[in-house]
């Protein structure tokens, strides 16, 4: 190993991952107490007995050290050469990895269905939707029964609630009234500090654990400056005199809102469960686990006998395990721009964009991915309450977010579907506005990610041609729909911007004499093609 660096984080980890081992068996085999009175040889003995004792157990410590080894070498392989692996083909991949060899190198390469850079996988059940909503949205309450914050979780078929309850209870079963109180005081404290973040980390642990296991029952390993890179939080450069890196106080967010995520409780009292090796009928169980569960700590020790965590072990609880692998697997691509939006003042923009990619995902099941959205459903979505006295504020409140979305490419359009311009300069237009839709397009590469799941043509783009009393802007976007281009493509073609596309779509624009001539001649020119 040429890179030190990589090595010598290589063996620190090793052996942080031995001595965690060797500790909880010591425990087990000797108790606490007595296994800190033994003297250097004794522990030196207890500890070659413990190896040799455990070999061929399942549990053999020495083949978890193996594996975790394995797994280290290659993450750190993968993150030296990422710079290189993001700019090659999936070919030049395999070349650079040695699994092309000279006989076969002037074969093609199969086309590849690789994880996108700009997307992650992350969990898609109804239940995992539920509880990264009610986090964001600090959706717990007092609930009859619980002295803990409850959210009520009921989308889809999967209902149940999660609370937040200590992750101690799973080992101290029993607490006494006074020490109940204090944890039920520190739980509404953190039901206090809930926010975007915290669905943000959910997303995070899902997607690392999803991209390093191969099974359910793995474990996976994951930083703090991993997340906080994911967040597209960039550390801070080094030099003359400064140490380099990220804020403690950043590391410590994204502790605090991990500290929330291990202290999640659910308790789904019907979800559908899918078993044996194909997916067949499912059955409707009941499950309680936690979300995520934290086993292991690792980082430097201070003076003041408390750890500065920077990597932790962590798997999935059953509650989620089941719908990460196997049969029942729900996953989907959720946009990496997502998680960067900034937690506080972008909640709307992060809210929306988590809901599409639960949605999209649900709807390639069914075929079709162009589906129309009640404005009072997007509203609702990201919080936002109607302004009953100043309706337009709303309205260009939640227009101005699809227009961020749109810009950052996690949309590929959006218009109007049922909505009559003329009625917003009437009074007590805003009820009409809220019943009425939105037709909101994946980008492409959602579209091209999820191709195989369609069955069918999109059905809602299967429009019927607008008639030629139709507006200049009606046309343009029926027939755009009608050879599945988005606004960013047509734009190309015509050498306009894609908010010009969107504003002559929408009628807020009729544009130059040059400009609708230029238009009329390219849905001619569509039209007799066709």
């Amino acid at each position: 190993m040429e890179d030190l660096g990589l090595l010598e984080k290589f063996v620190e980890q090793a052996i942080q991952e031995t001595c965690i081992w060797f500790s909880k068996g010591l425990e087990e085999q000797l108790g606490l107490e007595h296994g800190l009175q033994l003297t250097d040889v004794e522990f030196s003995r207890a500890f070659h007995g413990f190896l040799k004792e455990s070999q061929g157990a399942p549990d053999d410590p020495q083949i978890h050290l193996i594996h975790f080894c394995a797994k280290t070498l290659a993450r750190g392989l993968v993150e030296t050469l990422e710079p290189e692996l993001r700019r090659s083909s999936w070919f030049e991949i395999e070349q650079m990895l040695g699994l092309q060899t000279q006989a076969n190198a002037l074969v093609k390469a199969p086309s590849s269905n690789h994880q996108l850079h700009e997307f992650l996988e992350v969990m898609n059940a109804s239940h995992y939707h539920a509880v990264r909503d009610a986090l964001a949205s600090k959706r717990f309450t007092q609930t009859n029964g619980s002295p803990w914050p409850t959210a009520i979780l009921n989308k889809g078929r999967a209902q149940g609630y999660a609370e937040l309850r200590p992750a101690v209870m799973d080992v101290q079963h029993f607490l006494s009234p006074d020490e109940e109180k204090q944890w039920v005081e520190r739980m509404w404290k953190q039901r206090e500090e809930l926010s975007d973040l915290d669905a943000d980390a959910l997303d995070a642990l899902s997607a690392i654990w999803l991209r390093q296991t191969k099974n359910p029952d793995e474990d996976a390993v994951a930083g703090v400056d991993e997340i906080l890179e994911m967040r597209g939080i960039l550390p801070k450069k080094g030099g003359q005199g400064r140490r380099g890196g990220y804020h403690p106080e950043q590391r410590l967010e994204i502790l605090r809102a991990l500290s929330h995520i291990q202290n999640l409780w659910m308790n789904m009292t019907q979800m559908e469960v899918y078993e044996g090796p194909r997916k067949g009928r499912a059955k409707t169980m009941a499950i309680k686990s936690r979300a995520f569960t934290i086993t292991d700590m690792m980082g430097q020790l201070r003076l003041d006998g408390h750890m500065d965590v920077s990597q932790f072990i962590f798997r999935p609880g059953k509650v989620f395990a089941h719908f990460l692998f196997g049969v029942g697997r729900q996953t989907a691509l959720l946009s990496a721009r997502a998680l960067h939006y900034n937690p506080y003042r972008q909640a709307s923009e992060k809210r929306l964009a988590r809901y599409l990619s639960w949605q999209w995902r649900c709807q390639a099941g069914g075929g079709c991915l162009g589906k129309v959205y009640l404005v009072g459903t997007l509203l609702e979505v990201v919080g936002e309450v109607p302004n009953q006295r100043y309706p337009n504020r709303s309205r260009e409140r939640l227009e101005r977010l699809l227009d961020v979305l749109l810009q950052d490419k996690l949309i590929a359009t959006w218009q109007y579907e049922r909505w009559q311009e003329e009625r917003a300069t009437q009074r007590g237009w805003l009820n009409d506005w809220m019943d009425s839709t939105l037709l909101l397009e994946p980008p492409t590469e959602i579209l091209e990610q999820y191709g195989n799941f369609r069955r069918s043509e999109r059905p809602e783009l299967q429009l019927t041609p607008a008639p030629d009393s139709a507006s200049l802007g009606e046309r343009m976007r029926v027939t755009r729909l009608k050879r599945r281009l988005s606004q960013v493509q047509l734009g190309e073609q015509l050498g306009l911007h894609q908010s010009a596309v969107n504003r002559l779509e929408r009628g807020q624009r009729t544009g130059s004499k040059a400009t609708r001539e230029l238009v009329e001649a390219w849905i001619q020119a569509s039209t007799s093609s066709v």
